[in-house]
């Protein structure tokens, strides 16, 4: 009876040791004091529930927003997850890892790209009118360099565009629609197609 009882505590107490671990956060790149914002545009339908492929559809946060309480997380479903808050609309989002479209990366990794020190201005820097007012509005435009895609798509998903050295970079407007963006030898766009 005995050897039952200490049994069932400690099946309790490594379930809520794994459980306290899963929702420990892994702290946040910025070092204590520093402000955060997002790297890049990202859209999103759901504020609770963003995948990290970005689909080019719904309200946008962006580029250059300051945000608060980045963390990692592990839901109560075993999915991980980043969570912040946008400081100024004081709302809370959460993009899910979806390994698969990330092939090589780790989620500590796709969060470094997601967040930066820079504010708008510094991340927009020696672009042209042109490129910031298209990042704005969270469009691709002709001519626009590879750094201002980035700022207003983010890194393309490395399962379709492995290395972000080639010349074309896919995206995807919505789970069935994708988005080919096309560049010259020096960078800049000459076309994209929609398409399945």
């Amino acid at each position: 009876m005995k050897q039952r009882i200490y049994t069932k505590i400690a099946q309790f107490f490594f379930i809520m040791t794994g459980f306290v671990l899963f929702l420990t956060p892994l702290q946040s790149n910025a070092a204590s004091g520093q402000k955060i914002y997002t790297a890049h545009n990202i859209w999103f339908e759901k504020p609770e529930r963003i995948w990290s492929i970005n689909y080019k559809k719904g309200a946008i946060i962006p580029a250059g927003t300051q945000v608060r309480d980045v963390k990692i997380i592990t839901t109560n479903r075993r999915h991980k997850a980043i969570i912040f808050t946008a400081v100024k609309e004081k709302r809370a989002f959460s993009i899910f890892w979806i390994k698969k479209y990330h092939p090589g990366k780790t989620i500590q990794q796709f969060k470094k790209n997601l967040f930066t020190t820079k504010k708008f201005d510094e991340l927009t820097s020696g672009m042209s009118e042109e490129e910031i007012a298209a990042i704005k509005k969270g469009e691709i435009v002709m001519k626009m360099n590879k750094k201002a895609v980035l700022v207003c798509y983010g890194p393309p998903p490395e399962h379709a565009t492995f290395t972000q050295e080639h010349n074309v970079w896919t995206y995807w407007t919505s789970k069935f629609i994708r988005m080919r963006i096309f560049f010259n030898d020096n960078g800049k766009v000459k076309g994209y197609k929609l398409g399945p």
